[in-house]
């Protein structure tokens, strides 16, 4: 196994987990364009759904930027606002410009199309026309306890999820009423 992939030698990982893990390298090499505007959800769901049928194992897309409760910030926001931003301070400060009075108020521009401002279409954002700082809400009252905070109830409920589908019956997965 190559470096980037050591963790499957762990020992709760079975040949199932190995084998199915260089199924998804190798479709992932041949099928994903990574660019940065790419839809990624899109993109992992097309993933599970087609690697699903292949294996035994459960897939699922857990995105932990949406685990966490935002109600521990005063506004969110969205690209580079106040969640990210903290969330940015706890687990990675160096990445984040120190300077607080070089950061942006992240207001935005609203798209010119009513479906897009209602959210029933989606076109990849065009940041030099949508904003004058890259950001989409304001990350000045973003803090690194606010940070761990967030990320600390994510990877719980991200933990518990795990946990579930792991100890999940593949035959029931849905209630019945």
């Amino acid at each position: 196994m190559a470096a980037h992939d050591s963790h499957l030698d762990w020992p709760f990982f079975d040949e199932a987990h190995r084998g199915f893990a260089r199924r998804l390298e190798g479709w992932a090499a041949a099928s994903l364009e990574h660019r940065h505007e790419a839809d990624v959800d899109a993109t992992c769901r097309a993933l599970v759904r087609e690697l699903q049928p292949e294996t035994p194992v459960i897939l699922s897309i857990v995105n932990w930027w949406q685990a966490g409760d935002p109600a521990v910030f005063v506004e969110p926001g969205d690209h580079a606002g106040e969640l990210e931003t903290a969330a940015l301070l706890h687990v990675a400060p160096h990445l984040v410009h120190a300077d607080r009075t070089t950061w942006g108020t992240g207001a935005a521009r609203a798209s010119r199309f009513e479906g897009v401002r209602r959210g029933w279409a989606w076109l990849p954002r065009r940041w030099t026309q949508v904003t004058d700082d890259t950001g989409v809400g304001d990350p000045r009252a973003a803090t690194a306890e606010a940070g761990a905070q967030f990320v600390a109830q994510a990877v719980e409920r991200i933990a518990a999820f795990c946990e579930a589908m792991a100890t999940a019956d593949p035959a029931a997965l849905y209630a019945r009423d």
